[in-house]
């Protein structure tokens, strides 16, 4: 079954929500390459599989929401909860990761959350 694709219009709040997640996929593409390049970085190689894995689709997601595929803005809605829940239980982590405040390690969850909310706001564009 084909699905019919409209693009969505210019002023859509899921429009802002993709082209905000495009620069989250970015963000994530440039940690897992740094992770996957940097001798000093001491992460797991699964934990830099799963993030180059998330970068690429998060990506991938954004440019066909962007498009107005309803099947990639609902996984991109539902990957972007997901890390924010995920961020959001791993703040901690993060803080100690990059020795800094704990309002540093939640700021990925905080750009999670106002994706995942932008998104399933402009609902009605698909």
């Amino acid at each position: 079954m084909s699905e019919t694709v409209k693009p969505l219009p210019a002023n859509s709040v899921a429009r802002y929500g993709c082209y905000v997640a495009l620069g989250a996929a970015l963000c994530l593409l440039s940690y897992a390459a740094w992770l996957l390049l940097s001798t000093s970085a001491e992460a797991p190689i699964p934990f830099k599989i799963a993030v180059l894995i998330a970068g690429g689709l998060e990506l991938y997601l954004a440019i066909q929401a962007l498009a107005g595929k309803r099947s990639a803005w609902s996984f991109l809605l539902s990957l972007n909860g997901t890390l924010a829940i995920a961020f959001l239980f791993g703040a901690a982590r993060v803080r100690d990761a990059v020795s800094a405040n704990l309002i540093i390690g939640l700021l990925p969850a905080a750009a999670f959350s106002v994706i995942t909310t932008l998104l399933a706001l402009g609902s009605d564009d698909y």
